[in-house]
């Protein structure tokens, strides 16, 4: 009778002792907090933290990002608290982002996962406006004025005629002209008065 009574009580007590191994092996530490919240937008520069349930080590912590062109960067993970883990973002392609993450908690038990994001375009930057345009030709006189339009006309250039002052060949021919004139007329004249002085 005594062992019919201590066989229930042995289960119940290897049963007691199970559960309690259990409950620590479940407590493991686990994450609690992800900020931004996963699916976010996320850009170069930006900061992803994770929070814990439990404190971590600061040793074999790792942490990288996938970006959409499969380019693979490991990141530098710092600790804010001693339950959070928190990283930069690098400059990146846009896209979808995989955040593939690892810490160790204070029992020594690493804990790891991925989460998904989405990067964000880089900005692009355009040329600035404040380079001034190269300067053209002026028609002013001053700067800028092109040789040919600011050269003085030669003085070399002749003369289109000759000269027709009274003093030059063409004068003298000139006078000479009507002198002969004059003088035929003249002498016309006196031939016409000594024919009629003859009579």
């Amino acid at each position: 009778m005594r062992r019919l009574v201590a066989l229930p009580v042995v289960l119940v007590s290897g049963l007691l002792f199970t559960i309690g191994l259990a409950v620590p092996a479940s407590a493991h530490t686990s994450l609690v907090g992800i900020d931004p919240v996963e699916g976010s937008t996320v850009a170069a520069g930006g900061a992803i933290t994770l929070s814990f349930s439990e404190a971590l080590l600061t040793i074999g912590a790792e942490e990288s990002v996938t970006d959409a062109s499969g380019v693979v960067t490991k990141l530098d993970v710092t600790f804010p608290t001693t339950t959070s883990a928190q990283v930069v973002l690098p400059s990146m392609s846009a896209g979808n982002l995989t955040l593939a993450w690892r810490v160790v908690a204070g029992d020594g038990h690493p804990v790891e996962g991925t989460l998904a994001y989405v990067a964000d375009a880089p900005a692009k930057t355009s040329p600035s406006s404040s380079v001034a345009a190269t300067p053209g030709p002026t028609a002013s006189a001053g700067w800028g004025t092109s040789p040919a339009a600011s050269a003085p006309p030669s003085s070399a250039t002749p003369s289109a005629a000759p000269s027709t002052s009274k003093g030059g060949p063409s004068g003298f021919n000139n006078v000479a002209l009507w002198i002969a004139i004059f003088a035929a007329i003249l002498a016309s004249n006196i031939a016409i008065i000594a024919a009629k002085r003859r009579r």
